[in-house]
């Protein structure tokens, strides 16, 4: 028989040990992955240099960071011991109450407990907003009999497994090309095929140039232009779905960014490096002015995406971007850009491999999908005694 819980009667808080002196890893709160290495959440240090007042987190503790509306929450695995900012809590399971800390782990980041924080969270300032200790220990935990937890929490684990295998095989596709690409013509900083190097603006169809698109193109007009923004810019290609549209009279006057099939897009404002090449769907639409349109036709644009997504060509890049509050790449600095060519037909066949590693993904993605989906309504089923 499951029983409701209050969450305060399965934790306590658990004694505050500081890190002190101590050399201990920093972790980090994940709704994906729990507990994890911040390495793996940052690609640079976050952390204080002073890590004195940091918590010290062990195996089997409850531990709830500051974002829990979005599931920064959840228990620490097997063999844990590292360090947390002091804004996290921390939590000991209480002895006499028949828990499993995967289940419990389980239950914590589901829909179910994520829709109980928000409905009780407060937004402040600072956006770290705040969620009462009575609201949180007021949460109702269901707990079947503890043979039965185990078991949910195994299939959990089970569904969960073939969630992450599923996102390792589309981190690997997602480096496949850009590694086809340095084993075909090797680095575009080094250039070591010597092939003949032409600046990007001679690549660019001279009636369609550089250019960037719309300053401000207002609230979401039903019926408008739709129009890209760098956001939109994923993988490679453009998501339709999420597209906004303004006016016909405000796309009208920057009609010079309009789109067509084969386009290359190339973010030049606040993230600086995204790229995209334009599908047919997409043909009409206009962009914003955060990103730069490259009308290639003295190129594979597959092959000019690849070069630009080289590490020696995005660091050529950043050495051109400027700006305080929002940095940028001025398009005179984009027209410069030093674009190695390889024969045509080495591009075209390299635009080939690539399209059949989209193919792949975009198989994956949607396998992806489902299983989320299927998840979803795995852990619905699990909590409510479905399963």
């Amino acid at each position: 028989m499951t029983r409701l819980v209050p969450l305060g009667e399965i934790v306590v808080p658990a004694p505050v040990e500081r890190s002190g002196d101590t050399e201990l890893p920093v972790l980090s709160m994940t709704r994906a992955s729990g507990l994890v290495p911040q390495e793996q959440v940052f690609r640079k240090r976050v952390a204080s240099r002073d890590l004195a007042s940091y918590k010290v987190v062990r195996s089997g503790q409850l531990v709830v960071g500051i974002h829990i509306d979005e599931g920064a929450i959840g228990m620490s695995g097997p063999n844990v011991l590292g360090v947390v900012s002091p804004a996290y809590t921390i939590w000991d399971l209480r002895r006499k109450v028949a828990v499993d800390p995967s289940y419990l782990d389980r239950f914590l980041r589901s829909p179910r407990a994520i829709s109980y924080f928000i409905g009780h969270y407060r937004r402040t300032a600072d956006r770290r907003g705040k969620l009462t200790r009575e609201q949180f220990l007021a949460l109702e935990v269901p707990l079947p009999p503890i043979e039965e937890q185990s078991r949910i929490a195994g299939v959990l684990d089970a569904a969960d497994a073939l969630r992450a295998k599923r996102r390792q095989a589309l981190a690997t596709l997602d480096t496949l090309s850009q590694a086809i690409f340095i084993d075909m013509f090797g680095s575009p900083g080094v250039n070591p095929n010597g092939f003949p190097v032409a600046p990007m603006i001679d690549l660019v169809d001279p009636e369609r140039p550089i250019t960037y698109g719309i300053l401000k193109p207002g609230e979401d007009f039903p019926g408008g232009v739709r129009y890209v923004r760098v956001v939109d810019m994923v993988d490679g290609s453009i998501d339709p779905a999420g597209l906004r549209r303004t006016t016909p009279d405000i796309s009208a006057r920057y009609r010079r960014s309009i789109l067509r099939s084969g386009d290359l897009l190339l973010s030049i404002r606040g993230h600086v490096g995204r790229l995209a090449i334009v599908q047919s769907e997409v043909s009409g639409a206009n962009i914003t002015q955060d990103t730069a349109r490259l009308a290639i036709t003295g190129a594979e644009p597959t092959y000019v995406l690849e070069c630009l997504r080289s590490v020696e060509i995005q660091r050529w890049m950043a050495v051109f971007t400027k700006g305080a509050a929002v940095r940028g790449i001025n398009l005179t600095d984009v027209k410069k850009i030093p674009i190695p060519l390889p024969p045509p037909a080495e591009q075209e066949r390299l635009a080939r491999l690539v399209a059949r590693i989209a193919s792949k993904s975009a198989a994956h993605r949607t396998s992806q999908t489902r299983l989320e989906t299927l998840f979803v309504s795995l852990q619905q089923r699990a909590f409510r005694g479905e399963l």
